[in-house]
């Protein structure tokens, strides 16, 4: 009589690990958050009012959402990015649809809640399926996968914009400069149009909202969300002063646009570990100054609405850069990389 050998075969299954010290304190305040959102403003109300007041007005209109999903190779990126890698390669199996990252250097002593509360437009925007987490002493950062299944949201505008009162002549601070294209000349005269007249940039604002709601790739929750909160700025604004173009300003954005050309990514930190500050005080002689980097179409008014939106970045801080009344230059370049067109914005003042 034969025997009947019976083979069980055991499906090779990858799971990922759970984190583990300020990554789990983390991951695990977040799915708190997210599950109840008014049971953990009161649980932590004092803490998140002194990292981010705004967080705080999130919590109270939000309600349970699902759970955030650990993602161990997303959290092995955030290591790589700490340790010099700024444009690490995700190699894990989770299908995302964009990521967003946060980062940052000497906050490892720093409770939990303090990285909830710098990133707390995240927190609670169920498009944010996944998350890794990385901090020593050397830094930390986030970052955020999104999801492909999308909602799609309706927003109207169709009032018509009145501009009749711009001076558009004013704007152009940079039309009789040689040394800079049209494209650069446009980059400026869109900046100083939001700076000089801000109320009238809120109706541009919601009517790019509008025509994002309609195309075929819609529009975001948290872009929505990011653009109702700057027509609101933007209509208490006190206009801010004119920015005028300098030679060596506009040389720092030049030399950071050709570094990110050649690596083929952009970031705030050069190839030679140089930041925004250092580039724009060598190149002129001390002045103080910051950087925004965007990359999309090739139209001015696009990538500057894109900064000012500034969705999925919880400090808006691309938005405050160049709202910023205390700045007096500005130098623009832009290049184009085999995705999009990409800008370096330099600010600087005395």
């Amino acid at each position: 009589m034969k025997k009947l050998i019976l083979l069980l075969f055991i499906p090779l299954v990858s799971f990922s690990q759970p984190p583990s010290g300020k990554a789990y304190e983390v991951f695990t305040l977040i799915n708190e958050a997210r599950t109840n959102p008014k049971l953990f403003l009161n649980k932590y109300e004092k803490d998140i009012l002194k990292y981010e007041p705004k967080f705080a007005e999130k919590l109270k209109k939000s309600i349970p959402i699902k759970k955030i999903i650990w993602d161990e190779d997303l959290a092995l990126n955030c290591k790589q990015r700490v340790y010099g890698n700024l444009n690490p390669i995700y190699m894990g199996s989770n299908k995302m649809c964009g990521t967003s990252t946060n980062y940052g250097n000497g906050y490892d002593n720093e409770p939990a809640i303090r990285f909830l509360s710098s990133a707390y437009t995240h927190i609670m925007n169920e498009e944010d399926i996944y998350v890794g987490f990385f901090i020593d002493s050397n830094g930390h950062t986030l970052i955020w996968g999104k999801t492909c299944d999308r909602k799609n949201i309706v927003f109207n505008f169709n009032k018509t914009i009145d501009s009749s009162n711009v001076d558009f002549k004013r704007l152009k601070t940079g039309a009789n400069e040689l040394n800079i294209n049209n494209m650069d000349k446009e980059m400026i005269k869109e900046i100083n149009f939001v700076r000089q007249y801000p109320k009238v940039y809120a109706e541009i604002i919601a009517h790019h909202l509008s025509n994002e709601s309609k195309s075929w790739w819609g529009l975001e929750k948290d872009e929505l969300e990011a653009g109702l909160e700057l027509i609101e700025e933007l209509n208490l604004m006190t206009p801010a002063q004119l920015l005028y173009p300098k030679r060596c300003v506009y040389e720092a954005a030049k030399k950071h646009g050709e570094d990110c050309k050649k690596r083929g990514f952009s970031d705030h930190t050069g190839s030679d570990d140089s930041s925004p500050f250092s580039r724009i005080s060598d190149y002129c002689n001390g002045l103080r100054g910051n950087e925004n980097l965007v990359g999309g179409d090739k139209s001015a008014r696009i990538l500057v609405i894109q900064l000012l939106i500034d969705s999925g970045i919880s400090s808006r801080g691309h938005r405050y850069n160049m709202l910023d009344p205390s700045w007096n230059y500005i130098g623009c370049y832009g290049y184009k990389s085999e995705e999009m067109y990409n800008y370096v914005q330099n600010f600087a003042k005395d």
